[in-house]
């Protein structure tokens, strides 16, 4: 959606690699030299966290993660 807003003539988008679509031609690339990071949450139904399925993705989820601290995610005081 946002390269075809960027295609059309709207303006400028900053994408992430993941949200790329399959053929970006009418657009062109630019990688940002020092890559940007942010935080992603994950999100469930009030109520339902103490759900031992749930809770054992979410913990998978945050082993597999980089932390904010490391690479590895295994930063300090992640809840």
């Amino acid at each position: 959606m946002l390269t075809a807003l960027v295609a059309a003539g709207a303006g400028a988008a900053l994408v992430p690699r993941m949200a790329l679509p399959d053929t970006t031609a009418p657009v062109s690339l630019h990688p940002l030299v020092d890559p940007v990071s942010r935080t992603v949450f994950t999100v469930s139904r009030a109520g339902t966290g103490s759900r031992p399925g749930l809770r054992h993705v979410v913990e998978l989820l945050r082993d597999l993660a980089p932390g904010p601290d490391d690479d590895r995610g295994e930063a300090a005081g992640r809840a």
